[in-house]
C-alpha cells in the first residue's frame, strides 16, 4: 500500500487486469501493515536498538548479514524503480530523462 512509481504501475496493471476482484485484499494488508509497524516501533522504543542489532542478538551474525543484504537489494530495486518512473514521466512531459534523473539525484 505504497504510492511510489513502482506501486502505482503495479496497481494500475493489476486494476486493469482484475478490476475490483482484489480490492478486498487491502483490508488484511492494512491490518498487517499497522501491526508490523506498531510492533517495530515498540521494539525500538523499549530496547533502544535498531533492527539489525535485535536480529543479531536473537539469530546471530550470519542471519543479520543475510537480512541486511536482502534489505539493501530491495532498496536498490526500489530506487531504480523510482528513477525509472521519473524518467518515464519526464518523457511524457517532453523533458530529457538525462536532465531530470540526475537533477533528482542531487
Amino acid at each position: 500500500m505504497d504510492n511510489d512509481a513502482a506501486g502505482i504501475t503495479t496497481y494500475s496493471v493489476a486494476g486493469s487486469h482484475y478490476g475490483y476482484a482484489l480490492l478486498w485484499s487491502f483490508i488484511p494488508m492494512l491490518a498487517l501493515l499497522i501491526i508490523v509497524q506498531e510492533m517495530v516501533a515498540r521494539l525500538g522504543v523499549v530496547t533502544g536498538k535498531g533492527l539489525s542489532d535485535l536480529i543479531r542478538e536473537e539469530y546471530g551474525v550470519k542471519t543479520t548479514v543475510f537480512v541486511m543484504l536482502a534489505l539493501l537489494i530491495t532498496n536498490l530495486g526500489t530506487c531504480a524503480a523510482e528513477f525509472a518512473g521519473l524518467g518515464g514521466e519526464s518523457r511524457d512531459l517532453r523533458i530529457s530523462r538525462y536532465f531530470s534523473v540526475p537533477l533528482a539525484c542531487g
